[in-house]
């Protein structure tokens, strides 16, 4: 899962001679804005530090060598703020940096992410020509040439622009017991030539299909994993379990890519999952098949993409005779190197072939970075794309969510509460140093909000709703749970909790997931553990 607020400092280019940062670096459109501040003079600058994302402060924590980093995440259709305040233990200087994201396209290859500034403030200290309505004078600009005013990305804007390998850096003095803070706007700049997502004015088919959902689960740990290997069974009784208890649609995650034979599908997993999925279709479930878990296409794209396009070619032969009420999610959590405008352009190829079988058939899209809402900016759907729904995922707060969970190493991650902050103080776990910040800030009573609480969930289903009405598309919850680890009593208000924040914004939801880690119910008695909060009144 990514961190929507990122803290560290690199202070220098350790390194960075080993690649490449000039401007003929590729280009790809940025998903976070970064700033900096590096000490010149003190060493005890940033007393109380916190940074304003959203409407909420959090308090980052230490960093190391006395310096500052902060990304947050930004968008190409809106302006998106953040504002830092601390308060200087001592006099001192400090260079600002205004620089984008660290992300590699191959090794030794760093991608040139454009970030463009505005309307950058400050208060205790002076900062000039924050608006850059006199170009980028008080900045410098170093490593590689500033762009001309009608260039890419400036454009004959007056703003800002800076990426890793080119940032803006401005000195700031800083007294002694003088709060400062410092406020930001930012925004991704559109590639040329990268395709910039048309709204729709209108109310389409795929409105018409979220309007009929509402509360979903996941059939996870099934079918999804390697053949012979972990993974549980469901059967026919599964579904008139889940239909009695009120859920209106189900996810059926696949591992495609682990069930062919002779290269077609496998007749030994229709003949598992066509009676499941047909007795769902017949209790009146809406159903969402995934291609699930293709680490080796996100890792490798160019290597896979071909299979995983043919792939959908005979899924989408097999199933063009089903009823409407089957939806195929072409592809779960893409992320790595299969994000950005390379996942649009694979989502584009994928849907010329889903629609030569199944031109009416409801798609279901998943943004990149694990299917994360702050990456809905980064999708482009072709405009004559009536049928298409976009899914994203929320597990946050991860340490909750997650707690105990060995595969993402978080064995040593106990006893955290939903809402924090516990009854006595917690500190991270030796093995996790990275979530000291995040413990310190859970068991404080005085920050708001709790970094354990329904904020973090909210602000992403805000997001979420937000980009839908611009666009014109509607979005679906398609995973977020809880390990059954936590405690009964957080494990139920966190269902609870999050069920009502997305049907109050009319988002449809999916559990994740029916009766294994995750359950809903008990593996082998059937025991409810969260039915009522999930389908009760």
């Amino acid at each position: 899962m990514m961190t929507w607020v990122k803290l560290g400092w690199i202070g220098c280019l350790v390194g960075w001679a080993s690649v490449a940062l000039g401007a003929d670096a590729p280009i790809q459109r940025a998903a976070q804005a970064r700033l900096q501040l590096k000490p010149l003079e003190g060493s005890e600058l940033f007393d109380g530090f916190a940074v304003n994302l959203d409407g909420s402060w959090m308090d980052p924590g230490e960093a190391k060598d006395a310096g500052r980093d902060v990304s947050f995440p930004i968008d190409v259709w809106r302006w998106c703020e953040a504002t830092i305040r601390f308060t200087p233990r001592e006099d001192g200087r400090v260079e600002l940096h205004l620089s984008g994201p660290w992300e590699e396209a191959e090794p030794g290859v760093v991608w040139r992410q454009e970030v463009l500034w505005d309307d950058v403030s400050a208060e205790g200290t002076d900062l000039v020509n924050g608006d850059f309505s006199k170009g980028v004078e008080g900045w410098t600009s170093p490593w590689s040439a500033y762009p001309e005013k009608n260039d890419w990305p400036l454009e004959g804007e007056a703003r800002g622009a800076s990426w890793l390998g080119r940032p803006l850096v401005q000195e700031l003095e800083l007294k002694k017991d003088r709060p400062v803070v410092l406020h930001f706007e930012a925004m991704a700049a559109l590639p040329k030539g990268e395709r910039k997502m048309v709204r729709m004015d209108e109310p389409t088919p795929a409105h018409a299909v979220a309007e009929k959902l509402v509360r979903g689960v996941n059939l996870g740990n099934c079918w999804e994993a390697p053949v012979d290997s972990w993974g549980v069974t469901f059967g026919v009784e599964d579904i008139d379990r889940i239909a009695d208890a009120g859920f209106d649609h189900i996810r059926v995650p696949v591992g495609w890519h682990h069930r062919w034979e002779d290269g077609e599908i496998s007749p030994k997993l229709l003949d598992a999952l066509e009676p499941v999925m047909r007795r769902a279709l017949q209790r009146g479930l809406w159903v969402m098949l995934d291609w699930h878990g293709y680490a080796e296409l996100t890792a490798e794209p160019d290597k896979h993409e071909g299979a995983f396009v043919e792939g959908w070619e005979k899924i989408s032969r097999h199933f063009r005779d089903w009823p409407k009420e089957l939806m195929f999610e072409l592809l779960n959590e893409p992320a790595e190197r299969l994000q950005g405008e390379r996942l649009n352009r694979l989502y584009e190829k994928t849907l010329k072939v889903v629609r030569a079988e199944n031109p009416g058939r409801m798609v279901v899209l998943d943004p990149g970075r694990w299917a994360s809402a702050d990456e809905l900016g980064q999708l482009w759907i072709p405009e004559d794309e009536k049928r298409v729904m976009v899914s994203f995922h929320a597990y946050d707060p991860f340490p909750f969510t997650h707690q105990q969970a060995s595969w993402v190493h978080y064995e040593d991650v106990r006893e955290v509460r939903f809402p924090g902050p516990p009854r006595d103080a917690r500190s991270a776990p030796s093995s996790h140093p990275e979530l000291q910040a995040w413990f310190r800030d859970y068991s404080d009573p005085t920050v708001e909000p709790n970094p354990s609480s329904l904020a973090t969930v909210t602000r992403l289903l805000e997001k979420a709703r937000e980009w839908s009405q611009v666009f014109g598309r509607p979005v679906h919850l398609g995973e977020f749970g809880c390990v059954r680890q936590a405690d009964p009593e957080s494990r139920s208000r966190y269902a609870r909790g999050v069920r009502s924040a997305a049907e109050e914004r009319k988002i449809p939801w999916c559990w994740w997931e029916w009766k294994v880690g995750f359950g809903v119910v008990d593996l082998e008695t059937w025991k409810p553990y969260l039915l009522d909060e999930l389908t009760g009144e």
